[in-house]
């Protein structure tokens, strides 16, 4: 081919290209002006989008903000009307005060003329306190009961739901509602509790007690054995290790005793009438806590997950209408193997006992309910209505198992612990408790599972395949 015709085809194949050139820079020109149209018309979308949300938040932050200017008033009006209706209670309990503090601080010879000898050392001292104690809060111990139930109702251990207890910061609780931290003669709840414990025999043993000169607190205790002396005391903490004590509920009035002598001046050798002792119960001590339960109670308005109020069925018709039923006899056979590692589980049975040997407290009780998952469904006061009906069935079925002469191998596990059942009890009497408590105690459950055996087995399957 010559050179000419090799420069023609060479100038028509640039020809192409140029062609070529030219159509694809169309396209991109034509694709890139869609793509920015595209993009402007989301980004308007973007911005009003923004604007809608952000118009929205100012309107919900203004309407917050006046919930809060609201909430601030009310909460600032409440705060006046409880100090006025502090102060008002201040001034009447430094007026009774005054009344309780005339009256314990007679002579002698008056309070014989009334019938209230004086204190003739510590045996006789101990004999006549418990004696006032006894003469004053003869009429008002439903009423003591009802305020000790209510500051010792939470916090509490799993233990304490048997044999509640009061400690440091529910008695704390109670010095403060009462006001008797407060005013001129006002004494912190902390001595008051020193001087409680210093005044109450301790549990090991008797104690001799002495007072210090002055002072309406009494000193250190000093053991009859001389193993604990004033020097040796006064080496320790005595505040770390009394305020891990507690007030028994039989203890309670004589602890409202001691209060009372601290907080009145009543003189430490002198002789604790019963008159002033009443008087500063019922008219100073009682008005004021019961005036701060009302308010505490008013002041729970939230719905709790149980209904407390629901009346407790009978247990023990209970267990003998689940015992009678072959469908829960058939139930409770086919979930004993999952019943027995729940028991072993909660009790932490050792591998080397039986599990017909160990016992069940309310604490392992308690925690095998919450280690199923249960305790939203059923209160803690509940497990221990449950647990106090299972204890007399428990001395009942150990009793017929001595008196039976059963095997060894099927005998009932001895009673070492106090307040604590067998293995047959919790299967035979608590499972079938807490599946009337849960499913048969609310009108809808109760419809929704009629018979014990769909009580029973809803209650397992919840427990152990859900």
């Amino acid at each position: 081919m010559s050179a000419d015709a090799r420069l023609t085809q060479a100038q028509d194949e640039a020809a192409d290209l140029r062609r070529q050139v030219a159509t694809l820079k169309d396209t991109l020109e034509t694709e890139l002006e869609r793509m920015r149209v595209e993009v402007d018309g989301q980004l308007s979308n973007a911005k009003q989008f923004l604007l809608c949300r952000e118009a929205g938040s100012l309107a919900r932050v203004e309407r917050l903000e006046s919930e809060i200017r609201s909430l601030t008033l009310a909460y600032e009006e409440a705060i006046d009307a409880e100090e006025v209706l502090g102060a008002e209670e201040a001034a009447a309990l430094c007026s009774d005060r005054r009344t309780c503090t005339a009256v314990a601080q007679r002579s002698p010879s008056a309070a014989r003329s009334e019938g209230y000898p004086p204190e003739a050392g510590r045996a006789s001292g101990d004999d006549a306190l418990v004696g006032a104690v006894r003469d004053a809060v003869d009429a008002l111990l439903p009423r003591l009961d009802r305020v000790f139930d209510f500051y010792t109702a939470v916090p509490a251990s799993d233990t304490e739901l048997l044999r509640p207890a009061m400690h440091l910061p529910q008695f704390t609780t109670m010095i403060r509602d009462s006001a008797l931290d407060r005013g001129r003669d006002a004494r912190s709840p902390e001595l008051l509790w020193m001087a409680v414990f210093r005044d109450l025999p301790p549990a090991g043993g008797h104690a001799r007690v002495t007072r210090r000169p002055g002072s309406t607190l009494l000193a250190p205790p000093v053991f009859d054995d001389g193993s604990l002396s004033q020097s040796a005391v006064a080496k320790d903490d005595l505040f770390s290790r009394g305020r891990l004590r507690s007030i028994a509920k039989a203890d309670f009035p004589r602890a409202l005793c001691v209060v009372f002598r601290a907080t009145a001046h009543c003189p430490p050798d002198g002789p604790t009438a019963s008159g002033a002792l009443r008087v500063f119960l019922a008219e100073v001590f009682l008005p004021a806590v019961e005036g701060s339960i009302r308010r505490r109670t008013a002041a729970r308005t939230l719905p709790t997950s149980v209904d407390s109020s629901a009346a407790c069925p009978s247990f023990a018709g209970v267990v003998a209408a689940y015992s009678c039923d072959a469908g829960v006899q058939a139930v409770m056979q086919q979930f004993t193997p999952h019943l027995r590692r729940c028991f072993r589980a909660a009790v932490r049975c050792p591998p080397a006992v039986r599990t017909e040997d160990a016992r069940m407290s309310i604490d392992a009780f308690v925690e095998s309910v919450r280690q199923q998952q249960l305790l939203p469904l059923i209160s803690r006061a509940q497990l221990k209505d449950i647990f106090a009906a299972c204890l007399p069935l428990d001395s009942q079925s150990t009793a017929a198992a001595a008196e039976g002469h059963r095997r060894p191998a099927k005998r009932a596990a001895p009673r070492t612990e106090p307040d604590s059942v067998s293995y047959s009890t919790f299967t035979t009497a608590a499972v079938f408790c807490l599946a009337e408590v849960i499913y048969g105690g609310v009108p809808t459950l109760r419809d929704q599972y009629p018979s014990p055996c769909s009580r029973v087995s809803k209650l397992l399957v919840r427990m152990f395949v859900l």
